[in-house]
């Protein structure tokens, strides 16, 4: 007897509209997940395996999402644990030379704006991981504070000092504003 089920006893159609839905609302953030797993890895190829990993995870849990506006939350908070999970399951050597750059940023940037990013990126570099992805997250794509509350579970007074030390350190760091308060003030922190 067919009653319109597979071998599994899992619908076919049902399994087509939510392939679909799944990809209407991936289609706009994809972009903003390969930058941002971009942002995180500095490195094309382990960004790609950290995005692929993330949608594939994404999908399978897709049944959980709340609310179609909360997608990129979603997603991004996928792409935070599985990428905390790689750098915990091996430790990984990489150099800094020319082909970073050349990897990371397109031809489309002068070359003056490509060496302030990486600059600005090794600075990031040297943070400690949640303060890293919580300025990734707020400056860089712009979130609000309570979604990178729900991607880093942590309350939104963590999530705020975060950023704010985050910020001291670079400041420190990039060498921007006087040193010597500068550095007063993250030995205060």
């Amino acid at each position: 007897m067919d009653n319109g089920k597979n071998i599994n006893g899992k619908d076919p159609m049902l399994k087509k509209r939510k392939q679909d839905k799944f990809l209407k609302l991936l289609k706009p953030v994809a972009s903003s997940l390969e930058r941002y797993t971009l942002a995180m890895t500095r490195n094309r190829e382990e960004a790609k395996d950290v995005a692929g990993e993330t949608i594939m995870i994404a999908f399978e849990s897709f049944g959980s999402l709340k609310e179609d506006g909360a997608f990129l939350s979603f997603l991004f908070t996928i792409a935070s644990r599985v990428y905390s999970k790689r750098q915990r399951a091996f430790v990984r050597f990489r150099a800094d030379d020319k082909q970073d750059v050349d990897e990371l940023y397109c031809n489309s940037i002068p070359p003056d704006v490509a060496a302030d990013i990486h600059i600005l990126y090794s600075a990031l570099d040297k943070l400690p991981g949640k303060q890293r992805e919580a300025i990734i997250l707020f400056d860089i794509f712009g979130m609000p504070h309570k979604e990178i509350c729900t991607i880093q579970d942590a309350s939104l007074s963590s999530v705020k000092m975060r950023i704010l030390r985050g910020k001291k350190k670079l400041a420190v760091l990039l060498g921007a504003g006087s040193k010597t308060k500068a550095a007063a003030e993250l030995n205060s922190l």
